[in-house]
């Protein structure tokens, strides 16, 4: 993950389920210096680009300065347990703050020449140089370039 970029992937969840946390998993660094990280969810998850206009509706608390191990799962909660009111993709998201960003699993990426080379991008970068999480109901930026898909679980 680049420092201070938020990563974006979609994630099927169904009606009726409640999603208390995010979870995905650090590989081979960990963030170094990390000064604020969250993860959240929003809605609706569609086309990204400029047709897309995504509201986060989950949101955890600000992680601040944990530093995450290197090759293990990261289990974040989300600061009220969201439940899903319709059967669809939604965007998770994660950004970390810090000095050097961490390493995550993600799906393969997206090359220059077919599905990674025009716009709407279904997972990637979202805004840059944040270092606050969003607020419930503010919009989630659009995924501005083709990226891998940043591997997401929900329970």
């Amino acid at each position: 993950m680049t420092a201070g970029s938020v990563f974006q992937a979609p994630l099927f969840l169904r009606a009726g389920q409640t999603v208390t946390n995010l979870i995905y998993y650090v590989t081979a660094t960990a963030a170094s210096t990390p000064t604020n990280q969250w993860v959240g969810l929003a809605y609706p998850a569609g086309l990204s680009g400029a047709t897309a206009t995504a509201k986060c509706v989950a949101i955890s608390a600000d992680g601040t300065t944990a530093v995450h191990a290197a090759n293990a799962l990261v289990t974040t909660a989300l600061a009220t347990p969201y439940v899903v009111p319709i059967t669809r993709f939604y965007i998770a998201f994660a950004c970390c703050a810090a000095t050097t960003g961490q390493t995550v699993s993600a799906g393969v990426t997206m090359g220059t020449a077919g599905r990674g080379s025009a716009a709407p991008w279904p997972a990637g970068v979202a805004d840059t140089s944040k270092t606050t999480p969003y607020t419930v109901g503010a919009t989630v930026g659009a995924t501005t370039a083709a990226s891998a898909s940043m591997l997401f679980y929900a329970n």
